[in-house]
């Protein structure tokens, strides 16, 4: 059985992601682009979010077991 991934996830996922590296590069002091990387950040975090969306998950999917051979058969 194959697990769908919901875009709702993908979109928090990414903007989560992408402020947390907006609040690491205001700590360290890494600026990309200047003073609205955290923006920046966030952006590329919430368009990384999306595009996993649409990745296949690793799992994939499998096929069911056989059924059991029959004895009298």
């Amino acid at each position: 059985m194959r697990k769908n991934r919901h875009w709702l996830r993908g979109i928090i996922g990414g903007v989560l992601l992408g402020l947390g590296l907006g609040i690491g590069s205001i700590i360290y002091g890494i600026t990309f682009f200047g003073p609205p990387t955290p923006w920046v950040m966030a952006l590329i975090g919430l368009v990384l979010g999306i595009l996993l969306v649409f990745v296949p998950a690793p799992w994939g999917r499998r096929r069911p077991p056989p059924p059991p051979a029959r004895a009298g058969a």
